[in-house]
């Protein structure tokens, strides 16, 4: 049986490890409308950019999405 403390210490390190954070190509995206997404949907900076380019730049709509 393993000890308890390393499958906890390995858990922890997998959730602290994010997994999102693959550069995206922000390409056609405003700086300023990622960071406002990121701000209000409190999420990472990949997840923001993605939601903008499905909803084609809309930041209301990324947003929606974000925290629906």
């Amino acid at each position: 049986m393993q000890d308890l403390s390393k499958v906890m210490a390995k858990q922890d390190a997998a959730a602290a490890a994010p997994a999102d954070e693959e550069e995206v190509d922000e390409t056609g995206i405003e700086p300023r409308d990622i960071d406002l997404v990121m701000t209000q949907a409190s999420v990472s900076r990949a997840k923001a950019v993605k939601a903008l380019k499905a909803h084609d730049g809309d930041i209301v709509s990324a947003i929606m999405e974000l925290t629906a």
